[in-house]
């Protein structure tokens, strides 16, 4: 996952899961209009602010971080709370 620090922030989750973001993203008005969406409750905002956060790739390794081998599903409250630990990363506001 190793990419340009100096545009990249690397960081893991409290459950392992590894992400690397672009260090401008805390300042995207559009990422800001979606996560507003979301805590307006409008989950369908979710989606949308994986692909701005995270990218198509990583997204997609997100939900087989998140996937419940058992049923079979990807848990939409263990996706938030993983989006929650990137976004709330104090490193991240740092960069």
């Amino acid at each position: 996952m190793s990419k340009d620090r100096a545009k990249y922030f690397e960081g893991v989750t409290p459950t392992g899961f590894r992400y690397s973001v672009e260090r401008d993203v805390v300042d995207d008005m559009e990422l800001i209009d979606l996560l507003a969406d979301l805590e307006d409750g409008s989950i369908s905002a979710l989606p949308k602010i994986l692909l701005k956060l995270l990218g198509k790739k990583q997204k997609e390794d997100l939900y087989q971080h998140c996937l419940d081998k058992e049923s079979g599903r990807v848990p939409s409250s263990q996706v938030m709370e993983e989006v929650k630990a990137i976004l709330t990363d104090p490193n991240l506001k740092k960069s």
